[in-house]
């Protein structure tokens, strides 16, 4: 796996072996970074359920100014420390080594709203729904952000999810890619 643009264009990351982190497809994150090239210069971006670091490290290499990082698992934290000092991102990141749902709960996380929020949960996980409420409740996605979920194409995620709304969808195989947007900006004020 490789960083595709940006200033590590063509560096490899480090992808640990067996099946307890399965990073993002070349061509799914293609897809999520064409959409979003004008979007990511300077961004605060969120990688939920990061595994590698992959769409995180993606965004730093394309500009953006800081990415935060979560995931619970340990081989995962342990392939993103790598990823990241393998680059030298270490003062543009943030590893967050817990749950997802109880980091985005936590009463001082974060300080600031994000511009991008990538969400890359295991194929089995059974919460989508509660994680777009989660994060639309807390106001994590800046207003004029754009959220990013990955899911089994089985999965419709259609609709508003309080103030998120589905913006596009694109299914590639058996990976479907929602991209959410605050549908009413003024909640912010």
């Amino acid at each position: 796996m490789r960083v595709i643009a940006g200033e590590h264009r063509g560096r490899r990351l480090i992808v640990p072996k067996g099946l307890d982190v399965r990073p993002t497809a070349d061509r799914v994150k293609q897809f999520i970074f064409d959409v979003l090239s004008g979007e990511i210069e300077g961004a605060d971006v969120l990688d939920l359920f990061a595994g590698t670091g992959n769409l995180g490290i993606e965004a730093l290499s394309r500009g953006a100014a800081h990415a935060t990082f979560v995931d619970q698992n340990t081989i995962a934290a342990k392939t993103i420390t790598q990823n990241i000092e393998l680059l030298g991102l270490e003062t543009r990141s943030t590893l967050i080594k817990r749950d997802v749902i109880s980091v985005i709960k936590h009463s001082d996380f974060p300080p600031f709203t994000f511009n991008l929020i990538f969400a890359d949960p295991p194929y089995d996980y059974e919460n989508h729904r509660m994680l777009l409420m989660e994060i639309a409740e807390k106001k994590l996605l800046h207003p004029e952000g754009w959220l990013i979920l990955e899911h089994p194409t089985s999965m419709s995620l259609n609709g508003t999810f309080e103030r998120l709304a589905v913006s596009r969808v694109r299914k590639l195989g058996n990976t479907s890619i929602s991209m959410f947007k605050n549908d009413n900006v003024n909640d912010y004020e």
